[in-house]
């Protein structure tokens, strides 16, 4: 029997695409400009692909991935520069965030019958503070237990230790409760690691490349959907 509902945030309840979009496109001119530099071609593919090799290994901080670049054309980091091109980055994702349309009626059924969680991975430095906007906080007081993975001691998702810590503190056992997420490595295969049940939210809205799934797990495009498949669990 289903006693709770957890979900991931970026991207499953808020949109930042545009945000995240026009962070990038900011922060790899100013750093271009910075580095003094005229390979502009060169200077993308390997910004390109140190992001990549960043995020496969669950390292989100773009900041490292520009000491990285600074690295690689032997230009020493500015630090001050680039903590102010990191604050700069994140404004541009909080300021562009907004609850998919569905998201807060969504929450707001299931709220009547099921306890909810979420597990988020930090957006910076360990904070929620990319985050908290307007629209975050119309959900934040809706949800029971919410764990930041990356925050303090509590490792990433995929790791398995922020969705048992997030289950521990609503007090159910993993066959109790779905999880619902975007990110098929973090969300889908590390919550089903822990005995979750998981959703794969593919929303229609957003454009992106989503990855072949690696074993076979509920897909939907919209929120909605979530409250039909837990009727049916």
């Amino acid at each position: 029997m289903i006693k709770a509902v957890i979900f991931d945030f970026v991207q499953t309840l808020g949109d930042a695409a545009e945000g995240y979009k026009d962070a990038e496109k900011n922060s790899q001119e100013k750093l271009y400009k910075k580095l003094g530099i005229d390979t502009w071609d060169k200077y993308k593919d390997l910004y390109r692909e140190e992001r990549k090799q960043h995020f496969d290994r669950r390292d989100f901080s773009r900041k490292n991935v520009w000491i990285k670049m600074c690295e690689h054309f032997n230009v020493p980091a500015d630090n001050d520069f680039l903590n102010q091109l990191e604050n700069e980055y994140w404004e541009f994702v909080k300021n562009s965030m907004k609850l998919f349309p569905e998201a807060l009626d969504v929450i707001k059924k299931l709220k009547e019958k099921y306890k909810l969680g979420m597990v988020s991975n930090s957006q910076k430095d360990g904070s929620t503070k990319a985050l908290q906007n307007d629209e975050y906080k119309k959900l934040e007081k809706l949800f029971d237990v919410i764990v930041i993975a990356g925050e303090g001691d509590i490792p990433a998702k995929p790791d398995p230790a922020p969705f048992k810590l997030a289950l521990e503190k609503l007090g159910v056992n993993p066959d109790e409760a779905i999880f619902v997420g975007d990110d098929f490595k973090g969300d889908i295969d590390g919550s089903k690691k822990v005995g979750l049940t998981p959703i794969w939210l593919k929303h229609y809205s957003v454009k992106r490349n989503w990855p072949e799934a690696e074993f076979k797990v509920d897909e939907i495009t919209n929120l909605e959907q979530v409250l039909d498949i837990v009727k049916k669990l």
